[in-house]
């Protein structure tokens, strides 16, 4: 089984949540990081900043897509799995401590639960994809309760996709 083959890295920054404010403009950021070099598999994304808005009515910002492809560098059908390798995020009040934000974004990968492996959460193995040369995936990002403050809010975190090749 070859392991850790394509390396896909969101970073999500900058959310300022002000009291008086209704909706406030969320720009998550997508770098790609490739920590191991591949002749087998890769991931592309076309689209690198994403836009969301907070809705005063939820509590919360809206969910946005994060849309990707995963394919065969040899053009040979591969199976596969993407998994959520982490997922950490975390909001810091004008000057004060990070707090981590648990259980506040909820992920999806083609519809199905995506959780980060080791968590013990339902969707934490993974999506299985299967005799692929090329495919197209979606992931959702959603996000909990995220109540307004009074003060300032920078937010930020990482998702970490890996491609990992279950057979050649």
């Amino acid at each position: 089984m070859l392991r850790l083959l394509g390396v896909l890295c969101f970073y999500l920054l900058s959310i300022s949540v002000l009291a008086n404010v209704i909706e406030k403009p969320f720009y998550p950021k997508v770098r790609i990081i490739k920590n191991s070099p591949s002749d087998t598999i890769e991931i592309k994304i076309n689209q690198s900043d994403f836009v969301t808005q907070y809705s005063a009515s939820l509590g919360s910002f809206l969910p946005f897509n994060i849309s990707f492809t995963v394919f065969s560098i040899m053009g040979t059908a591969l199976d596969y799995r993407i998994k959520l390798q982490d997922s950490q995020h975390y909001c810091r009040d004008d000057g004060q401590v990070d707090t981590a934000l648990i259980g506040v974004i909820k992920t999806t990968l083609d519809g199905r639960v995506f959780s980060p492996v080791n968590s013990g959460l339902p969707g934490s193995e993974g999506v299985p994809v299967f005799n692929s040369i090329e495919s197209e995936h979606i992931m959702r990002v959603s996000f909990t309760s995220f109540p307004k403050k009074d003060v300032a809010q920078v937010c930020y975190g990482t998702f970490i996709l890996i491609a990992e090749v279950t057979s050649v």
